[in-house]
């Protein structure tokens, strides 16, 4: 495709590229969502557990304090028909927090520390 655009001045094969490798991704796409499942309650509700982890870092909650804590945001914030998958979602997200998965919660890698040294405790 680029030999055509430089040589020939034809950009034909470099579109039919681009639009081969799309679909292609779509393709990979869609198999990976069917293979991996789709976690509705985690999607529609990104933002509150985002924001809920953010909290227990920053206030450095843990142990019964974070638990209250959860639990009163969860009565708060989600309706009770999703209230224990989003507590699922929640506790797995607390279990697997490392550097990698800061993005977002907007919390530094400084403060992530600090929280991780007292749930080690």
């Amino acid at each position: 495709a680029m030999i055509a655009v430089y040589e020939l001045q034809d950009v034909r094969p470099m579109v039919d590229l681009y639009i081969f490798s799309y679909l292609r991704t779509c393709a990979m796409y869609d198999s990976t969502i069917k293979a991996m499942g789709f976690d509705e309650i985690r999607v529609r509700y990104r933002s509150q557990r985002r924001s809920l982890l953010r909290e227990i870092i920053l206030n450095n909650l843990v142990g019964t304090a974070m638990n209250e804590y959860i639990s009163s945001q969860a009565n708060q914030l989600i309706p009770e028909k999703d209230r224990n998958e989003f507590l699922g979602d929640v506790f797995e997200d607390l279990k697997e927090m490392d550097i990698n998965r800061i993005a977002g919660l907007g919390i530094t890698p400084d403060q992530l520390e600090s929280w991780l040294l007292l749930t080690r405790r």
